[in-house]
């Protein structure tokens, strides 16, 4: 199962489009066994990928339309979105205030909690904005 995700972390993750793969061992070819495409009709892509205790898949990137029935804030919001092993999309989280907002890393640890950080114009929970692009750190757990 190993051998499958390393070929999707590398080969198959492209923008908005996801796709899993394995890897044929007699031919060395590779398969689609899985793919999902998400997107509005303004301009979305994928930053970040990663997986975590289950083999299920996390998504992060921007969006600058309504993804998902989430409503777009105003310019380029944060979103997060996560599939199961068979591709199915569990949930999608997005999140922007007024201004361009960027996830662009993720990583997930021990307890499955999301950590994603990127950059933003606005402030988040209180905090406030230094009028230019500031660093954001933000955590989920698995559930959102």
């Amino acid at each position: 199962m190993k051998k499958i995700l390393y070929v999707f972390l590398i080969t198959c993750f492209s923008l908005t489009i996801f796709s899993c793969a394995k890897k044929d061992g007699s031919s060395g070819t590779a398969t689609s066994f899985w793919s999902e495409q998400i997107g509005t009709s303004s301009y979305d892509y994928g930053t970040g990928v990663t997986l975590y205790s289950s083999d299920n898949i996390y998504v992060s990137g921007q969006s600058n339309g309504g993804l998902d029935g989430n409503i777009n804030s105003w310019s380029d919001d944060i979103f997060l979105v996560k599939y199961n092993s068979s591709g199915t999309k569990q949930w999608t989280k997005k999140l922007g205030i007024f201004d361009n907002e960027s996830g662009v890393s993720m990583t997930v640890d021990s307890s499955d909690n999301i950590y994603v950080t990127g950059y933003t114009k606005e402030g988040y929970d209180g905090n406030s904005n230094s009028e230019n692009y500031d660093i954001f750190l933000m955590k989920y757990n698995s559930s959102g």
